[in-house]
């Protein structure tokens, strides 16, 4: 089924007490089974000038980060940069199986939210009126093993010591399966990276370059600041990060990164995962 297009609602300025700068589409519609919505920004607005995208379902938020991290994650996929256009992905065309491509679609047919939203927040440094409006990309059904789930972008800050170090990777509820498709690492000083399941190292301790070298050989784009663990980096989504045993019973996972001096670290977990369970 071809994509279509749809005109989401006009954003809504917030004017209570606390919400200046918050621009609202307090209900995107449903019926639709949502592949990307996409922000248009005109004027002088730009990606730098929101910090924060958050996007809830059913009350729940699914995306959380700012517009020019959200540039970098679509950067390292190699997808179109542009000025005027941000788009949020659910599917990944990328992916090697038409059920890959649309596991993280927001199925909103089979799936009705009481709250489906999505709220922009500004900086208030435009010199002029805030142009943005917004338009989705929609497509047919998804496989029903996977229809419950969506892509969803999940912040953790934390601040580490210039040693081997846990890092926070939210994943939502242990034993509900969520699948850990890539970890966004945004950093200073971190120089290795590995990542283990119980006893057994998904991937050994291992330097930022080298694996960065192994992406980049697999039409990833590495970002200056960022590190990016990628088990799908061959367009598989069966390789995403399991967190459970093959019992069904949830691993111990860690994620550690070695780092020559103290660092503030910021991590986006891309999760494919059903709503109830963040």
């Amino acid at each position: 089924m071809p994509l279509r297009k749809v005109d989401l609602p006009p954003f809504s300025p917030q004017v209570s007490a606390g919400q200046a700068g918050k621009h609202l589409i307090g209900q995107i519609p449903q019926g639709y089974i949502y592949d990307v919505i996409v922000l248009v920004l005109t004027g002088v607005f730009v990606a730098a000038d929101i910090p924060r995208i958050l996007l809830k379902a059913g009350g729940t938020i699914i995306w959380d980060l700012t517009a020019t991290e959200l540039e970098k994650i679509n950067k390292y996929y190699s997808l179109t940069d542009n000025v005027t256009y941000i788009p949020l992905h659910f599917s990944d065309r990328q992916a090697a199986t038409i059920q890959g491509q649309r596991i993280g679609a927001l199925d909103t047919v089979n799936f009705r939210y009481n709250e489906l939203s999505l709220q922009i927040e500004t900086d208030g440094t435009q010199s002029g009126a805030v142009g943005l409006s917004a338009f989705a990309m929609t497509g047919g059904p998804k496989d029903p093993e996977v229809a419950a789930m969506v892509r969803c972008l999940i912040p953790s800050d934390s601040s580490v010591g210039g040693t081997t170090e846990p890092i926070s990777v939210p994943i939502g509820i242990p034993e509900a399966g969520n699948l850990i498709r890539a970890v966004h690492v945004w950093h200073t000083n971190m120089t290795d990276f590995e990542v283990w399941k119980d006893t057994t190292a998904e991937l050994p301790k291992t330097s930022l370059a080298e694996y960065q070298f192994l992406t980049d050989e697999v039409h990833r784009t590495s970002q200056a600041g960022v590190f990016t663990y990628d088990p799908t980096m061959d367009a598989n989504q069966g390789d995403s990060l399991d967190p459970l045993r093959f019992d069904g019973s949830p691993a111990v996972l860690q994620f550690k990164g070695t780092f020559s001096n103290t660092d503030s670290v910021r991590v986006i977990s891309e999760l494919y995962a059903t709503v109830n369970t963040l």
